[in-house]
């Protein structure tokens, strides 16, 4: 990591800052698990990585690509992107990928609510605030966002965000002001509210988190400077935090290869192409990172973390005027880590991308069974964290077969 005095102890700073808006109890995640939610905004093109449909007549795929099997799972496998048989290669045989997740709508907005919520509209909190709430621990940082979107519903309190803007604040890089005389005021008239009873539940965990500022401060000397914009930088920071046992849950949203992007109205293959090779190779530094760092238990993160890669919809079938897919309102998601029943595919596309319908209790194709949804994933998660799915997504029920 690179070392200077101009940014030493940026990532200190914020993670100090954070304190104001967290609970004053702290505790060690020794022992529990942990989920990372990878975000790919923007909508990817399953039919390149995760859903083959080499050979469609109506599916416009990649010419140059076939068919592999590894870790016992089918996937796309082209030259052109050989991080993305390294990952399966290595991580196939404790993944499962979910094909065919209907998200019934081709909005950026509304689809990034579903797939992290299992709702379209709300105030509902997405899958990792409730994994962070749900453990039961009152942990320093409950749950982490390292970019990508966020719904922190009734629980901002249990969430951080983490931002080089907001690193750049911290360590005054950008104009601030501090009044030490001010603070002690403020804090002062919180505690009489706070005694009187009279506090509202926002001034009183204000002022818990003020309490708190020089243990965070201390916990954050840990920390040297970091480049949050690269992805390599927020990778570090995800890691350190699970090993330190600060927090439960991460969401990092993923960077994207040089000149491309995940949302190809124009262009579909080089966008889809470079960004597939880019991400895969990112996921598998991230469970290297993972392995080759302990936990508070003493064990390897991996042992401990489950990894959840999602994207808020598909592309359309067919290309356009413009040799790019629009959108189109069916997904897939990955799922690799611990305790993962891996090596297996739930769910499916027809020849005209249209989703498979599956038993929910075996994960089985079944003409008699239901599309696959979002809340169906969620609540697969909550199982995964012996929560209740019942509580999660309207009652969604989970996937069975995906838990050993």
């Amino acid at each position: 990591m690179s070392r200077g005095p101009s940014r030493r102890g940026m990532l200190g700073a914020a993670l100090a800052g954070l304190a104001l808006g967290l609970r004053s109890r702290p505790a060690r995640a020794a022992g529990a698990d942990h989920l990372l939610v990878y975000w790919i905004s923007g909508g990817w093109d399953p039919t390149y990585a995760l859903d083959p449909h080499q050979g469609s007549s109506v599916v416009a795929t990649d010419p140059a690509a076939t068919v592999a099997v590894a870790g016992g799972l089918p996937f796309v496998d082209a030259a052109s992107r050989p991080a993305v048989r390294t990952f399966f290669e290595r991580y196939g045989a404790q993944s499962v990928i979910f094909n065919g997740l209907s998200v019934g709508s081709i909005s950026h907005d509304a689809c990034t609510r579903l797939m992290l919520t299992g709702r379209r509209s709300g105030a509902d909190p997405d899958v990792c605030a409730r994994v962070a709430v749900g453990s039961g621990d009152a942990l320093l940082l409950p749950h982490v966002v390292l970019g990508g979107p966020r719904f922190a519903g009734p629980w901002g309190d249990r969430v951080s965000l983490v931002s080089p803007t907001f690193v750049n604040l911290a360590a005054g890089l950008e104009p601030a002001v501090r009044d030490a005389d001010a603070e002690a005021r403020v804090a002062a008239w919180l505690q009489a509210e706070v005694a009187a009873g009279q506090a509202s539940a926002g001034r009183t965990t204000f002022l818990e988190g003020l309490a708190r500022l020089p243990q965070l401060a201390e916990f954050a000397r840990e920390f040297e400077a970091v480049d949050l914009d690269a992805e390599s930088g927020r990778r570090d920071v995800a890691v350190r935090l699970f090993s330190a046992g600060a927090t439960r849950t991460v969401l990092m949203g993923t960077s994207v290869a040089n000149l491309a992007q995940w949302d190809s109205h124009q262009s579909n293959h080089l966008n889809q192409d470079r960004c597939f090779e880019h991400s895969f190779g990112q996921l598998t530094a991230l469970m290297e990172a993972l392995e080759a760092t302990e936990g508070a238990d003493g064990q390897p993160l991996s042992e401990r973390t489950r990894v959840l890669v999602l994207s808020e919809m598909g592309r359309q079938p067919v290309l356009n005027n413009q040799s790019g897919k629009d959108h189109w309102p069916i997904t897939s998601a990955l799922l690799v880590g611990s305790g993962v029943v891996g090596g297996r595919v739930v769910g499916a596309t027809d020849d005209t991308l249209a989703p498979v319908a599956v038993d929910l209790a075996s994960g089985e194709l079944d003409e008699g069974g239901e599309v696959l949804r979002p809340g169906h994933l969620i609540a697969t998660l909550a199982a995964g964290f012996d929560l209740d799915p019942a509580e999660w997504a309207d009652g969604e029920t989970a996937v069975g077969g995906v838990w050993g």
